[in-house]
């Protein structure tokens, strides 16, 4: 089985304040009767957001080529032996006029051998990408590398109602020979009701709570993933969900789950923002760099992508080895 040998990342070292943010999002609508601060204080302790960075798209390829030098200088890997490069996010794989990022990167860091693709799942993108690439590698075909960014358009689309946008980039690498971090499964589910709904103009309750029905699908998502194992929470050794909002995920996805909300890594909220799907490289790195996971143990990572209506649903088991 495939394995997630190496996780890296990059947070720029500029930060807005929530307050920044909310101040400048036209989709803020305050409550009567509440200041611009006191909605600020509500919304930091309730998601656990504080400092969102702010980085510098134009510097995004000298940040990848930081982060594949330090990667091959710190493992054996060769950088003709990657098979294939996945682009999680193609809205920022153009660097300018005729640069492409991944192909730039394959030709600099000479990947020879690899095939590139564009993967535009949303925040879902890098789970998707491992999971497709646990049915690519195999023993001519060793090595995958992901290369994941998230950069706000402006900062009037920083503010998601339930999260903030954070800039940040990552790359991680899948091995199909390596038996460290091993993908005992993978369990993807798209939902394209909404594209249906709205193509057939069919008439939906319109006071329904669309996020807690998304947060029932993927806990739907979680549980089959879980149960065609033979496995459920309880056998978790820690859950690695988006960095999203404390309250939700440690109130809400934790009581539908049936799991303490101290087996959901929830340490790098407060640092960042949501940065896409950067989020599952950064808390695949720093979990493992925090906890001492026991061998055989089980990881699940999980992420919702939601690209313009549609949303994707993405699982990953790891066993530790």
């Amino acid at each position: 089985m495939p394995s997630i040998i190496y996780t890296d990342y990059y947070l720029p070292e500029k930060f807005l304040s929530v307050k920044e943010v909310m101040e400048n999002s036209p989709e803020l609508i305050l409550p009567d009767n509440i200041s611009l601060d006191s909605f600020c204080r509500e919304y930091i302790e309730q998601s656990g957001l504080d400092k969102i960075t702010v980085g510098d798209r134009e510097k995004s390829i000298e940040v990848f080529k930081s982060l594949l030098t330090k990667f091959f200088e710190t493992t054996d890997i060769l950088p003709e032996e990657i098979a294939y490069v996945f682009f999680t996010d193609p809205d920022n794989s153009i660097h300018s006029i005729n640069v492409n990022i991944a192909s730039y990167l394959r030709e600099e860091f000479k990947f020879s051998k690899a095939t590139v693709f564009y993967l535009k799942q949303g925040c879902a993108g890098c789970l998707s990408a491992m999971g497709i690439l646990n049915n690519l590698l195999n023993k001519n075909c060793k090595y995958g590398l992901i290369l994941s960014s998230s950069f706000a358009p402006s900062i009037q689309k920083r503010y998601q109602k339930y999260s903030i946008w954070g800039d940040a980039q990552g790359i991680a690498v899948l091995s199909y020979e390596s038996r460290v971090n091993e993908i005992a499964d993978w369990y993807s589910l798209s939902d394209g009701s909404t594209s249906y709904i709205n193509y057939n103009n069919i008439q939906i309750d319109k006071n329904s709570d669309s996020r807690i029905v998304l947060i029932r699908k993927g806990v739907d998502v979680i549980k089959h993933l879980l149960e065609r194992n033979s496995l459920s929470t309880q056998d978790l050794a820690i859950m690695l969900p988006p960095i999203t909002h404390y309250t939700v995920y440690s109130s809400v996805w934790a009581g539908l789950l049936g799991m303490p909300r101290d087996k959901i890594f929830l340490d790098n909220i407060s640092n960042g923002g949501h940065t896409g799907d950067v989020d599952i490289i950064r808390n695949i790195k720093d979990s493992f760099t925090k906890f001492n996971f026991i061998e055989d143990s089980y990881v699940l990572l999980f992420s919702i992508g939601i690209e313009n209506i549609d949303t994707s649903y993405q699982t990953i088991l790891l066993k530790v080895k």
